[in-house]
């Protein structure tokens, strides 16, 4: 967020101006010294609980010498299950960098985080792929509660920076420049934003000991698999997109800085998530803005193309479940639905949500579309215990009532439709 040309952070319930490229630590030396209590604090619960225990209580220190009543009994008890409920919820939290975060996964991931006790922070260059003020929107009623850093991650020297202040126990890595088509017309942005980006991130991360590290690919690295449905077994040769390349690109940098510095990795590849906050170059948030609106859309090819559509509460609960992964130190999952549905009847199923008739002009596929996607999410279930329980059926209707609302800003995107 800028005023007059100057960078705006969010610290705590304050707002405060920053330099272009100053990433001083939210909250300054107050937040360190904060952080120094709560890490010590960390460390006794962890490691010597015996300290945070209550001395059991001498004979005849009730009232009178009296026994304990059965009412004085449960009022003790009542507060001591109460005090390790809370002690266990402290030892569980985590400080945790959702990159993206002001994004569509980003700032729902953040709102769960929060709900779940954890210590959010968030990292995002607000750029203008589409309105940076839905990013702003999208994090509007959590923005006191987070640290706000305006940070582009192809700049190596502000992300160490940022990490030299500030110390994660995890991070969401969600940034990414996204889109199939515009991703061929500006192939070098998207490699210097999702694969150089990632590396100063991977580097920043191991140079303070983050202990986990969460990475979002896609299901565009399996390009045009003919094994349906794709699984993470499957031997990626060849890939249909630079988007796609830099993903692939992504998960062997992973693999690669958790085999050298024991770092725990989790790469998740959604497939073609929508919800509330979609992203409006995504086909159904287009569809459905400009098919209320009257306007036309563009249906490339046939209609016959299948996607994998997951909801986004399916999906944050697939993070979510993958900060407590203890498995192999390096794994992949598949994050969908294992449904899918051809592009003629995703229309159909938007005109009758919407109760309009859709306007459709007819062009020729375009180039790096996937022809199909189709998620195996059996490891998934078994791992993770990710259990996606929204439907397309029930997901659509949900979407729809939120755009309609009025919650999303009117923004004219740059690429007519995007699929991940």
């Amino acid at each position: 967020m800028a005023i007059f040309g100057k960078r705006l952070r969010v610290v705590g319930h304050r707002a405060v101006l920053g330099s272009q490229r100053g990433i001083e630590a939210s909250g300054g030396r107050q937040r360190r010294q904060f952080h120094r209590r709560c890490t010590a604090k960390r460390e006794i619960n962890l490691r010597r609980p015996a300290q945070l225990r209550p001395k059991p209580q001498e004979k005849g220190r009730y009232q009178g010498d009296q026994k304990e009543t059965g009412q004085q009994r449960d009022k003790r008890q009542s507060g001591s299950s109460l005090a390790r409920v809370a002690l266990h919820l402290y030892a569980r939290a985590m400080r945790i960098l959702v990159t993206g975060g002001a994004g569509f996964i980003g700032s729902h991931l953040a709102e769960k985080l929060l709900v779940a006790g954890h210590d959010v922070s968030i990292l995002d260059d607000f750029n203008d792929f589409y309105d940076p003020q839905i990013k702003h929107a999208n994090i509007a009623t959590i923005e006191d509660q987070i640290a706000v850093h305006h940070v582009d991650l192809r700049d190596s020297g502000a992300v160490r920076t940022l990490f030299h202040h500030e110390k994660f126990d995890a991070i969401a890595h969600l940034a990414a420049r996204a889109g199939v088509r515009p991703s061929i017309q500006q192939p070098q942005l998207y490699y210097d934003t999702n694969v150089g980006g990632t590396l100063h991130l991977l580097q920043a991360a191991c140079s303070i000991g983050v202990e986990r590290f969460i990475f979002a690919s896609s299901s565009s690295v399996y390009g045009v698999s003919k094994t349906v449905p794709f699984s993470e077994e499957l031997h990626l040769t060849q890939t249909i997109s630079p988007y796609a390349a830099t993903k692939v690109a992504g998960e062997f940098l992973c693999s690669t800085y958790s085999h050298l510095y024991q770092l725990r990795v989790v790469a998740l590849r959604f497939f073609t998530v929508y919800g509330p906050r979609q992203r409006p170059d995504l086909a159904i948030h287009q569809f459905t803005r400009r098919i209320h609106s009257g306007e036309a859309i563009d249906q490339y090819g046939d209609g016959t193309t299948r996607r994998d559509y997951t909801y986004i509460d399916d999906i944050i609960q697939g993070v979510m479940a993958s900060l407590h992964y203890k498995g192999r130190l390096f794994d992949i999952f598949n994050l969908g639905e294992n449904e899918t549905i051809q592009l003629k009847d995703l229309i159909a199923a938007i005109e009758a949500a919407v109760g309009r008739k859709a306007k459709i002009n007819r062009l020729p596929e375009q180039a790096g579309d996937m022809p199909l996607t189709c998620a195996d999410i059996s490891k998934a279930r078994k791992l993770l215990g990710y259990n996606p329980a929204t439907s397309l059926n029930e997901g659509l209707p949900k979407f729809v009532e939120w755009l309609l609302r009025g919650e999303s800003p009117r923004a004219k995107p740059r690429d007519p439709i995007t699929k991940p």
